[in-house]
C-alpha cells in the first residue's frame, strides 16, 4: 500500500519543469507583462520628453514701441486658437494688470502648415488698442518682414496640445516698430 500511495504522489506531482500547454510559463507572462509595461512607459515618457522640451515661461515680456505710438508694453496673460484639423492659428498676449489696453496678436488663417518659419504673406501681427484706450491699431502688410517661427505644435492631441516659437517683424505697416522677439508659448491650445 505504501508503494501505491508513493505512486500516486508521483504521477499527482507530475513534472514541474514541463510546461502545461493551457497555460503559459510563468516566464513568458513575466515577458508579455514586460514587454506591455515597456510600451506604456515609452509612450509615457515620450509625452514627457515632449513636454519637457516646452521654454520656460517668458511672462512678463516687455516689447519697446515706436513711431506713431510711443510706449514700453508689457504681455503676460497668453491665448492660444488652432481648431482641431485646421490650418488657422493664433497666438493672444494681454497685460493682466490693465497697465495698458493694447493685445499683441500673431494670426495665422488657413496657411498653418505645422512646425516651420512663415513670412508676412502667412502671417499677420496686429497691435490693437481694446476697450479704454484710444483705439490705435496697427497691422504688419505684405511689405513688412514678419518671421514666424514655430518650432513645435502638437496638433493631433485631443487633450493637451502646445506650441512654442518665436517671432520679429520690422513694422506694422511702417507705422510703429519694436525689435524685440515675442515669444509663442502655448501651453495649451483652444
Amino acid at each position: 500500500m505504501r508503494t501505491t500511495i508513493l505512486l500516486l504522489l508521483a504521477v499527482g506531482c507530475g513534472d514541474n519543469d514541463a510546461p502545461d500547454s493551457a497555460t503559459p510559463p510563468a516566464e513568458a507572462d513575466a515577458d508579455t507583462d514586460a514587454d506591455t509595461d515597456a510600451d506604456s512607459d515609452a509612450d509615457t515618457d515620450a509625452d514627457t520628453d515632449a513636454d519637457a522640451d516646452m521654454p520656460d515661461d517668458p511672462r512678463p515680456f516687455t516689447i519697446t514701441v515706436s513711431g506713431e505710438y510711443t510706449g514700453t508694453l508689457s504681455f503676460d496673460e497668453v491665448s492660444c486658437s488652432n481648431p482641431l484639423g485646421s490650418s488657422n492659428f493664433s497666438i493672444f498676449w494681454r497685460d493682466s494688470s490693465d497697465s495698458h489696453f493694447f493685445v499683441l496678436v500673431g494670426q495665422m488663417l488657413g496657411t498653418l502648415d505645422g512646425t516651420g518659419t512663415y513670412d508676412a504673406s502667412a502671417v499677420t501681427v496686429k497691435l490693437q488698442e481694446e476697450a479704454g484706450g484710444n483705439g490705435n491699431y496697427f497691422a504688419s502688410s505684405a511689405s513688412d518682414t514678419v518671421s514666424f517661427t514655430i518650432d513645435h505644435i502638437d496638433e493631433q492631441n485631443e487633450d493637451v496640445r502646445t506650441a512654442w516659437g518665436s517671432y520679429t517683424v520690422s513694422g506694422l505697416s511702417g507705422a510703429v516698430s519694436f525689435s524685440e522677439a515675442v515669444p509663442i508659448w502655448c501651453p495649451s491650445i483652444n
